[in-house]
C-alpha cells in the first residue's frame, strides 16, 4: 500500500508541473502576441481566444484524468481542483497583463 501512496505522489507531483507548464506556456504565447499586437487582435485575444483555450485545457485535463485507470474519488477531486484553478489564474494574469499593455485602436 505505502508503494501505491509513492506511486500516486509521483504521479501527481510530475502531472502538476506538466499541467502547469503547458497552461503558462500557452498564455505565455497568446501573450506575446497580443503584446506585439496591441490593437483589436490583443483585445480579441484576451476576450475570446484565451479564455477559450484556457477552458479547452481544462476539459482536456479532466477528460484525460477519466479515462485512466485506476483513479480514486479523491484523487479526482484533487485533479479536478488543480484543472481548474490552474487556467483560472492563467486567466486573471492574462486581463492583469492586459490591463497593463498600452492598447490602441488603431
Amino acid at each position: 500500500m505505502d508503494e501505491r501512496r509513492s506511486q500516486i505522489r509521483t504521479f501527481w507531483s510530475g502531472y502538476s508541473f506538466a499541467f502547469t507548464s503547458v497552461v503558462v506556456l500557452a498564455n505565455a504565447a497568446l501573450m506575446a502576441v497580443a503584446w506585439h499586437d496591441r490593437s483589436w487582435i490583443a483585445l480579441g485575444i484576451v476576450m475570446l481566444i484565451a479564455p477559450a483555450t484556457n477552458v479547452g485545457l481544462a476539459v482536456a485535463s479532466i477528460l484525460i484524468f477519466t479515462s485512466l485507470p485506476n483513479r480514486t474519488e479523491r484523487s479526482f477531486s484533487r485533479h479536478a481542483i488543480l484543472s481548474v484553478t490552474v487556467p483560472a489564474l492563467a486567466l486573471v494574469c492574462d486581463f492583469l497583463q492586459f490591463s497593463v499593455m498600452n492598447t490602441h485602436a488603431c
